[in-house]
């Protein structure tokens, strides 16, 4: 008897030593659905930044891609059935998710992306200057899922989201 194989998915985005945010809330979630995640950080930060300030940094773009290498050539690509994208530390990191999400899709031609363009809230913007933009110009036409706060969903369509029908059209 040979059981199913449990679903895959590559998780990129933050990471957090307190608190349950971006990959420490994902990765959670996905695991007690039973599916096997696959997961790069794309910050390092001691807490959510809500708390009043943090310790850490963005992860620097060639350490991502390192670490993408290091797991396509082992083959921890292989089988992968979506790709999450949340939050990044900066802006030259979406150009690193972007070449995630092809390799993924050559490898599996029928897995989706999921981009959740963590970069700000009703507050306003708080990702770095230029994320917003990159997630728009690289990570926004592939993604076959968005899920975007009001906010994002404004600032990704440039209309004004004053009702579900607004959200709905943008």
């Amino acid at each position: 008897m040979t059981l199913p194989r449990p679903p895959r998915v590559l998780s990129i985005q933050s990471e957090v030593a307190a608190g349950h945010v971006g990959n420490g809330a994902a990765r959670f979630a996905l695991q007690r659905l039973g599916v096997d995640v696959v997961a790069l950080p794309t910050v390092l930060f001691s807490n959510h930044p809500g708390h009043g300030g943090f310790a850490g940094r963005a992860v620097p773009v060639a350490d991502l891609e390192a670490l993408l290498e290091g797991l396509t050539a082992r083959g921890f690509l292989d089988g992968i059935d979506a790709v999450l994208s949340g939050y990044l530390g900066e802006a030259a990191q979406a150009e690193c998710v972007r070449e995630a999400v092809r390799t993924v899709k050559r490898r599996n031609p029928g897995a989706l992306y999921l981009l959740d363009p963590v970069f700000g809230d009703e507050g306003g913007a708080y990702a770095r200057p230029g994320v917003a933009e990159a997630m728009a110009r690289h990570l926004l036409p592939l993604a076959d899922i968005v899920a975007p706060n009001r906010f994002e969903l404004a600032s990704l369509s440039s209309r004004r989201i004053e009702s579900a029908a607004d959200a709905a059209a943008a």
